[in-house]
């Protein structure tokens, strides 16, 4: 047939003109559509893609040569070139069979499986055998083939733009890698690197190890050099930090990464059989930032240390205060034994002095040794009214007369105290004055405890009964003071917040005493 019939001389220059913007405008497409990380086998969008772009030029190019030479589609080489649109057709019906992966969440328009049956028509309508059932008005088969492409072209253009704004492209996704503070290195299957973004490369220089490294499996070998010898980061956290929880190294002064190494391996296929998929895997490692975290869990390690040192202290400062606690106690014991037994005792020996001793005085002061043991147990239970009172009942059974007047205070610990320090003068009087009377005056805040023995005519030495006294009169805040100088001799313990400041003063300095 001569195509350059009236029909063929107006339809052809078009239609060629036509399938060559087609073939650009699916040329831009194709690689939009490959660069898109969506869910469809990228493998089948090569291959549907590509088989359409060969069909627009061969078909493009078998018209120009009808164009230009005048002759008829079934001689060479247009004939050639429209028989290639066979490949396209088969080419196209394997991508409708394998399908082109997920397309569940696809509109009907987005969907593109209802696009390869026909274009597989359109194909098969463009062999020299299709061509010659349409007799001389065939070139509007390629005008239609044109018109349907110049449509999917524009149509699915549109649709790309409109997926570039909101699917991140495979140029989006390598640029954002670049320019993550992470650092990131990639390594193929076989421990080659592949990839090093800018803050893996910044993190490698500073170390010294080079920027692009050849194998990662070396690379994290000097890693865990570094990180065990002159990077290592001093923290209890990182010093058990093996290669699965992570490196730490110091990079800079003020920088301290965690190097992570991971095997990546191929996911479980979840699509249908009939889906060709692609899987790549190998190694990366990641170097984390964490600079922050390192100082704040170095600022733990230190408060923890503080904090044992802190415990050191206090298990030391209670075991110190226990064995004061011990000794103090032993000390309350020393001198409640000296006041017990020493007073026992000077009435008993008062009492075996006199020669003409009846038995009606033995059976009086045989409660006064069988009342030792009690009096010692009784300690510090005894409420300090009844201990005056027994006190004043058992010097009267030896003869002596302990006269009390005024009452003892309302503090408890000081009426204790006064009531101790009465039974200890009363018992050294007995004892080494020989005295037969004794006067206790009470008040609120003194106590003094005169006898009516000699004044001393040797000089006062330090005894057991002044020193227990004068330690019992610091314990609620009281000084001691020993009136020797002229009759009656007298013990007075006073607070020293009530006393003259030259009292004050006598009673701290260093007292003597007969004991």
């Amino acid at each position: 047939m001569n195509p350059f019939s009236p029909v063929g001389q107006s339809v052809l220059p078009v239609a060629a003109v036509l399938l060559f913007l087609c073939a650009a405008a699916q040329v831009v497409h194709g690689y939009l559509r490959l660069s898109r990380n969506d869910s469809q086998s990228r493998r089948s969008v090569a291959i549907y893609e590509g088989a359409l772009l060969a069909h627009l030029m061969v078909t493009c190019m078998g018209a120009a040569v009808l164009v230009q030479a005048q002759g008829s589609y079934d001689s060479f080489p247009s004939v050639a070139l429209l028989w290639a649109n066979v490949a396209v057709a088969l080419a196209v019906g394997y991508v409708a069979i394998l399908g082109f992966g997920d397309t569940e969440d696809m509109s009907p328009i987005e969907d593109p499986s209802w696009m390869p049956p026909l274009e597989v028509v359109l194909a098969c309508a463009c062999v020299p055998p299709a061509l010659a059932v349409f007799g001389e008005g065939w070139p509007i088969i390629l005008l239609v083939d044109a018109l349907y492409y110049l449509f999917r072209t524009v149509f699915l253009l549109l649709l790309d733009l409109r997926e570039g704004k909101r699917v991140v492209s495979r140029m989006a996704v390598a640029e954002a890698t670049k320019l993550l503070p992470e650092g990131l290195l990639y390594a193929d299957g076989r421990g080659r690197v592949q990839l090093a973004n800018d803050a893996m490369v910044h993190c490698l220089t500073l170390l010294g190890l080079g920027g692009s490294p050849a194998q990662i499996e070396d690379l994290w070998h000097d890693l865990e050099a570094l990180a065990a010898g002159e990077r290592r980061v001093e923290i209890a956290h990182a010093a058990a930090a093996d290669a699965q929880d992570g490196l730490f190294v110091l990079i800079a002064p003020d920088e301290i990464r965690r190097f992570v190494l991971e095997r990546l391996h191929p996911p479980i296929p979840s699509a249908p059989k009939r889906t060709v998929t692609l899987h790549r895997f190998g190694s990366r490692i990641l170097a984390y930032d964490v600079t922050e975290e390192v100082r704040v869990l170095q600022g733990i390690d230190r408060a923890n240390a503080e904090l044992v040192e802190t415990q050191r202290q206090i298990v030391a400062s209670m075991r110190s205060v226990q064995e004061a606690a011990a000794n103090e106690a032993l000390l309350r014991m020393r001198a409640r034994v000296h006041d017990v037994v020493g007073q026992r005792l000077s009435m008993l020996h008062r009492a075996i002095e006199d020669d003409d001793i009846s038995d009606e005085q033995i059976s009086q002061l045989r409660p006064l040794l069988n009342g030792i043991l009690d009096d010692l147990a009784m300690g510090m239970d005894t409420d300090p009214a009844e201990e005056l009172d027994a006190t004043v009942a058992a010097f009267a059974l030896a003869g002596v007369t302990v006269e009390v007047q005024g009452a003892l205070p309302e503090d408890s610990a000081r009426a204790r105290v006064f009531a101790d320090c009465v039974r200890e003068a009363a018992t050294n009087a007995v004892k080494h004055a020989r005295a037969m009377r004794v006067d206790v005056l009470l008040s609120e805040t003194s106590v003094s405890v005169s006898n009516d023995g000699p004044l001393p005519t040797l000089p006062l030495r330090d005894g057991t009964g002044l020193a227990s006294m004068r330690r019992a009169a610091a314990s609620v805040g009281a000084g001691l003071r020993v009136e020797a100088m002229q009759a009656p001799f007298t013990i007075r313990i006073v607070l020293l917040s009530d006393s003259s400041t030259d009292y004050a003063a006598s009673a701290m300095g260093g007292m003597a005493g007969k004991e």
